[in-house]
């Protein structure tokens, strides 16, 4: 490969330092850049200048790098001969030119590119961008062309780059998804396209995660109906915590009353309403005018928030490496399958070890983003690898190395899962969201939750939301088959089965929960659910049940609902079952929440 090397129009093939030549072509720098030296003598009439084209091509014309002179050193080299040392980027630097002040709403990033580039970066096409992912609002302020693109990259997953690829050999932004370009040959231990000895592979076990929790943004819930009471109401600024986050303002409506109060927004609404709702203290309060006595009750139905969680775990990982945890915050999570795909995506990435390796090649044709294979039996590896990084430098005119730097693509599963996410239909605002919300939907494992089935949250009943929070859990349940069976009866009047859920029972059995169950395995103690939530045409409510300071201060294994039974243990028909571990002796009082959908 023999190569020429031009300043405009101007040859300096023959003054070039040819083992000074080197270009860098990095993943995370997304602009090529090129130094070189050169030696003027005397009797040269040429003069480089900032702004000058360097061009890099072989002798078959195929362009190696062209780009920019952005800085160079003069230095005396001997009597009358100067040395140039330059400094070039490709034609991607004029990104960087223009600040961009544009605010885009419900534009794909084809559309938000094919304006912005053009207008801030005139000599650059948007022949190569592909990425239709709606963005819903996004503001750029005084930003460079340069760090908006990024910031695309970033909130799609994408990558990018500016190489002259275009048919006219203009220069065109590639924006492409990530792990999806292959590279032009892959590497064996036959393959001789690569310098043998000069493969190294790294495997990395310091980034191990192998068990995962997501915290995602907030997802509205059922309709739900809470109770309070006027007794709780504070008698100075005439407010009650309520217990949910509600999407929106809820209805309000005293117990034995037909008609509802009229609803505000506290602080935003003005005066003529009788009950102003603030979602982010979680109170309502009753406007001046407004009687109630201590025994009146209020129920206050809408629609709930809560921060969508889960938890992954690997096994094996765990069992070979010992616990490793990881903990993810992801606004933009808002269900709990999202959760768990995410979880199981750094799974997969991180539940063994990383590897990462080099090698040098005379081929051309690499670049970053690209995948490449590798499959050898003397260094016992069969991989896909993400390349990081090219370094090329020549060794002579006639011959070029490149230095390759690979990173596994094991990341796949997690880019997948990050891409996958926007192009389920969902589109991308680029805002930060404050969670503040205390509720949170925990799943212990990967297992699909059933149609039929429950939830339920055990707190203690104290008045720190933190140490709430701290100490809350919350479990899926199994509906029994027996409980399916009472209820197909009472639907068609076989028998006599009323399916009132009044006992929460507690046990120290350790079987796992099963559809089969009729009982409690081994049941210790039963206390009755004090109260219900329900709103006529939903299919889901929920109880309310305390477990007193007088229940034995021991760790339960299990805990079911009985529809029908009484104080006796075993009694009544047993709705639903779960296996738990609760210490009861940490707080005296515990306050169970119970979620049952019928869907």
């Amino acid at each position: 490969m023999t190569v020429q090397l031009l300043i405009g129009s101007f040859d300096i093939t023959s003054s070039v330092q040819w083992q000074s030549v080197a270009k860098r072509d990095e993943l995370n720098q997304k602009v090529d850049t090129m130094t070189f030296s050169m030696l003027k003598y005397a009797e040269s009439t040429f003069i480089p200048s900032i702004g000058n084209f360097a061009t890099l091509k072989r002798s078959d014309g195929v362009a190696l790098f062209i780009g920019q002179i952005i800085r160079f050193d003069k230095s005396l080299e001997g009597h009358g001969v100067v040395r140039y040392d330059f400094q070039c980027v490709e034609e991607g630097h004029e990104l960087t030119h223009q600040l961009v002040s544009e605010t885009y709403e419900n534009k794909s990033v084809n559309e938000i590119l094919a304006h912005m580039v053009p207008k801030y970066a005139g000599g650059i096409f948007t022949g190569a961008v592909d990425c239709p992912i709606v963005i819903e609002k996004i503001r750029f302020v005084r930003q460079s062309a340069a760090e908006c693109v990024e910031k695309l990259a970033e909130l799609t997953g994408y990558s990018w780059y500016v190489a002259r690829q275009h048919p006219n050999n203009y220069p065109d932004l590639h924006f492409f998804e990530k792990n999806k370009k292959p590279a032009p040959f892959s590497l064996s231990d036959t393959s001789e396209n690569f310098i043998f000895d000069s493969l190294q592979i790294t495997d990395d076990g310091t980034q191990i995660r192998n068990r995962v929790t997501v915290k995602g943004g907030e997802a509205r819930g059922a309709s739900r109906t809470e109770q309070v009471s006027a007794g709780a109401v504070n008698s100075e600024t005439r407010k009650v915590k309520l217990q949910n986050k509600f999407a929106q303002k809820p209805a309000v409506i005293r117990v034995g009353s037909s008609s509802h109060f009229t609803v505000g927004v506290d602080g935003l609404d003005g005066d003529g309403y009788q009950v102003y709702w603030n979602q982010n203290e979680r109170t309502i309060r009753f406007a001046q005018g407004v009687s109630y006595s201590g025994t009146d009750q209020f129920n206050v139905t809408g629609i709930p928030l809560f921060t969508v969680a889960a938890r992954a775990e690997d096994a094996s990982s765990i069992s070979f490496y010992g616990v490793r945890e990881h903990f993810i915050e992801d606004a933009s999570i808002i269900s709990i399958e999202e959760g768990r795909k995410r979880a199981a995506a750094e799974l997969a990435t991180y539940a063994g070890q990383i590897s990462e390796g080099s090698f040098e090649t005379y081929e051309d044709g690499l670049r970053s983003g690209q995948i490449i294979s590798i499959q050898s039996d003397i260094y016992d590896v069969n991989e896909s690898f993400l390349i990081q990084s090219v370094d090329f430098r020549m060794v002579t005119r006639e011959r070029g190395l490149y230095r390759v730097s690979l990173a596994t693509l094991k990341t796949v599963s997690l880019i997948d899962f990050l891409i996958a996410q926007v192009r389920a239909g969902k589109s991308i605002n680029d805002s930060s969201a404050d969670s503040t919300e205390e509720t949170y939907e925990f799943y212990e494992n990967m297992d699909t939750i059933p149609a039929m089935t429950g939830k339920f949250t055990f707190e203690p009943d104290v008045t720190d939301a933190e140490v709430r929070r701290a100490n809350r859990k919350t479990h899926n349940n199994v509906i029994t088959n027996v409980a399916k069976s009472k209820l197909i009866q009472r639907l068609f009047q076989q028998g006599s089965p009323a399916m009132f859920v009044n006992w929460l029972a507690l046990g120290t059995g350790m079987a796992t929960a099963s559809a089969g169950d009729t009982q409690l395995a081994s049941e210790n103690y039963r206390t009755t659910v004090t109260a219900r939530n329900f709103t006529p045409g939903n299919l889901s409510g929920s109880l309310t049940i305390q477990i007193p300071s007088g229940a034995p201060n021991v760790t339960y294994y299990e805990v079911g609902l009985y529809a029908d039974g009484s104080t006796t243990a075993n009694s009544g028909t047993l709705l639903c079952r779960a296996r738990i571990q609760f210490n009861k002796g940490a707080f005296t009082v515990w306050n169970v929440t119970w979620n049952l959908n019928i869907a």
